[in-house]
């Protein structure tokens, strides 16, 4: 069983049947057992349980010929296999399946008669809003995983310290509750902190479209499942008040370096104006994977599968309180419209709700599903 399981993974030779393990083990191990148990009523030589040693030679040179004879036979049979039709198929029919590609059939769970594919499944958290936000992925996202069992998650946090900005501690208390990557925006900077570890921390990103010179990074690449995926933080430039490069051209920028390197790419897309973040979707469809909006704290229910495949939403929404005005006290933000005074922000408290986008795909298709979960 130790061959069978363990040792294939660690050298990860390709066996799928397990040829070698069952029957290449089982045959060595019979071999040399043979040494140890033989009766000589039967195969005329006693084995060492009877006090005879000599028949452990014999059996030992019998497993190095017939591994080398094995070994030789088969090197020739791969290479004339190889000259004639090729050993490996592609990776797109790999990972499609044999049975579809080549013969036109598919694998059938007979239980509940759903197709079995390759399925990579992604989870995007909106914009989680202080304390209570914490506090709603606590309560909710363990309800989510049980549901939806994604394989990678993304989260926006940089509101998530207080209201603004993000600590380390808040940073390990998000990490800890199995979020892969974190992102943000134009508050990652606000609390002072945060330059303490940003540049150290690999699953930590800020806006890629940061000048020159900015702290931290704006993308990475993580390995989950057995797949690399790529995820890019942009922030838009209308209406945000930051001198940024442009993030249409800073994707351009990334998606050359990294395509071809990566199975997937999921963007953040931090911006004011919807329209700036549907024109961003629309010039990466058929590049990025999965183009999610965040920054405006409200859901939209906008989420689509672009022309060429892209998952795309305009803003996942908040995750927080859940009778506020953007994550905040509603008091505040009232009266600064009232009066035009400004006002102090302070995160509310009280019912919490949850806004995620939940993404699935395999090499047929692409299903996209907003999700909403809250207190009543």
């Amino acid at each position: 069983m130790w061959l069978l399981f363990i040792l294939k993974n660690k050298f990860g030779y390709d066996d799928s049947l397990d040829v070698f393990g069952v029957h290449g083990v089982g045959g060595i191990l019979g071999a040399f057992l043979i040494a140890v148990f033989a009766k000589s009523e039967i195969g005329e030589v006693s084995g060492i349980i009877y006090g005879n040693f000599s028949q452990l030679v014999p059996q030992i040179i019998g497993i190095v010929a017939v591994g080398i004879y094995t070994a030789v036979l088969t090197f020739v049979i791969f290479r004339v296999v190889d000259a004639v039709v090729g050993l490996r198929v592609s990776k797109d029919e790999e990972i499609e399946g044999l049975d579809e590609r080549i013969h036109g059939e598919r694998v059938v769970n007979e239980t509940n008669k759903t197709v079995m594919e390759i399925v990579m499944k992604f989870l995007c958290i909106g914009d989680v809003i202080g304390r209570t936000g914490r506090n709603a992925l606590k309560k909710f996202l363990p309800v989510v995983l049980k549901e939806y069992s994604p394989d990678f998650i993304v989260l926006n946090g940089e509101n998530a310290a207080g209201g603004f900005g993000l600590t380390k501690k808040v940073y390990n208390e998000l990490t800890g509750l199995g979020v892969d990557v974190i992102t943000s925006g134009n508050h990652i900077f606000d609390k002072k902190e945060v330059l303490q570890f940003i540049d150290t921390e690999e699953r930590l990103l800020r806006p890629a479209n940061y000048p020159p010179g900015a702290s931290g990074k704006g993308y990475g690449i993580y390995e989950k499942s057995g797949k690399k995926v790529a995820v890019i933080n942009l922030m838009g430039r209308a209406l945000m008040g930051i001198p940024l490069d442009c993030p249409f051209r800073k994707f351009d920028e990334i998606y050359e370096k990294i395509r071809g390197n990566v199975d997937y790419i999921v963007v953040d897309f931090h911006a004011e104006a919807t329209s700036e973040k549907m024109a961003f979707g629309f010039y990466v469809d058929g590049r990025a994977d999965i183009v999610f909006g965040t920054h405006s704290h409200v859901a939209t229910a906008d989420e689509m599968i672009l022309p060429e495949g892209t998952a795309y939403i305009t803003d996942v929404g908040l995750t927080g309180a859940k009778y506020s005005v953007i994550g905040m006290k509603v008091k505040e933000p009232v009266e600064k419209f009232l009066t035009g005074m400004p006002a102090k922000y302070e995160v509310a408290k009280g019912k919490m709700i949850f806004h995620a986008l939940f993404v699935e795909k395999t090499p047929q298709k692409t299903d996209i599903k907003r999700i909403k979960l809250e207190e009543v």
